[in-house]
């Protein structure tokens, strides 16, 4: 008997052009390419940029790098199409280069006439051109619940006015979470072509049907609930914290690096050490942003006295973090 033919799914994931956005969509894409779908094989399309795309380096048969090519603007060469070394001068620029190529990515969406799509939230036009085209579009994202919460509620104009409703996030009152959204207007760029304020509503609000969250419902379901709320009812669903290992061999120096902070590690008392995370637009060396905030670690009274390693790449963070009783995070 022949071989009952398999159905596909087609995918096209557009993460921001950040690694930090990149991998956690790698991840996701791992995932739903290497599970049983009781007969439906899934194949992802993930589309950025050259530049990001030389990096990630992840393509599989089921999981596909397609690149996008972003006009040419001025101080904004090929080499700066991605987060990583950007100046933070040019963020606005890089942003206003995306949002120039939304005619190319809709020519990538006619090439690959994918079954959905997933996108990130500094890309409201993506569902847009994904709609013309009857293709349904869904924002991952790949913050916490928490400040996908807060930072949309805050800049929400739609709902009546009070304070976030969780002490822990939130600024107190409704008058100084005013004072941080007005922060959006200070910063907003005269020639961009959406506006930063409506860049997350946007992007949540034209999500077809549900909003995926890189978290837990076990750790965040509040705030699950109540982003849910923001958007009228619109389903919450979590799709767990997609740690990526380095991918790295064995024998390489990636490797190498980490065996060695892992041994140091080793060597820590409980609770004595602070992994900072500052991300890819970091642009300052790791003591500069330690030292502009020592004042508030409690416990941390001589920055300058304390040990530290330091590694300008992209750690192993999950195998890091497995050490709980040793390491406390930080992340900016």
């Amino acid at each position: 008997m022949a071989q009952a033919e398999r159905e596909q799914l087609t995918v096209v994931m557009f993460p921001w052009l950040a690694h930090g956005h990149i991998n956690p969509y790698l991840e996701l894409a791992r995932r739903l390419t290497s599970a049983d779908h009781g007969g439906v094989d899934v194949v992802v399309h993930l589309v950025s940029t050259p530049i990001n795309l030389a990096i990630a380096d992840r393509q599989t048969d089921r999981i596909r790098l397609v690149e996008l090519h972003l006009p040419s603007l001025p101080d904004l060469p090929p080499a700066l199409h991605t987060t990583k070394h950007l100046p933070s001068r040019l963020m606005p620029v890089l942003k206003r280069a995306c949002d120039l190529a939304a005619p190319r990515f809709g020519a990538l969406l006619d090439e690959l006439r994918p079954d959905v799509l997933l996108y990130d939230f500094l890309q409201p036009w993506a569902p847009v051109e994904a709609a013309a085209r009857g293709v349904p579009a869904s924002h991952f994202s790949t913050c916490s619940a928490a400040a996908t919460s807060f930072v949309f509620h805050c800049l929400s104009a739609d709902r009546a006015p009070r304070a976030f409703p969780f002490e822990s996030i939130g600024f107190g009152s409704a008058k100084e979470e005013a004072k941080y959204t007005q922060l959006f207007v200070v910063r907003e760029d005269p020639a961009a072509l959406v506006s930063e304020r409506d860049r997350l509503l946007l992007s949540l609000a034209r999500s077809s049907g549900f909003v995926a969250v890189k978290t837990c419902a076990d750790i965040e379901r509040r705030y699950m609930d109540y982003l849910s709320e923001l958007l009228g009812g619109k389903e919450i669903i979590p799709c767990g914290p997609p740690l990526v290992d380095s991918g790295d061999p064995p024998e390489s120096t990636a490797t190498a690096e980490s065996d060695r902070v892992m041994r140091w590690l080793d060597g820590q008392e409980p609770g004595s050490v602070v992994l900072a995370s500052f991300g890819s637009q970091q642009s300052k060396p790791f003591r500069y942003p330690t030292r502009s905030c020592r004042k508030r670690w409690d416990g941390y009274t001589d920055m300058h006295n304390t040990r530290q390693v330091s590694r300008c790449a992209w750690p192993a963070r999950c195998l890091w973090l497995m050490k709980t009783v040793t390491v406390n995070r930080l992340a900016g």
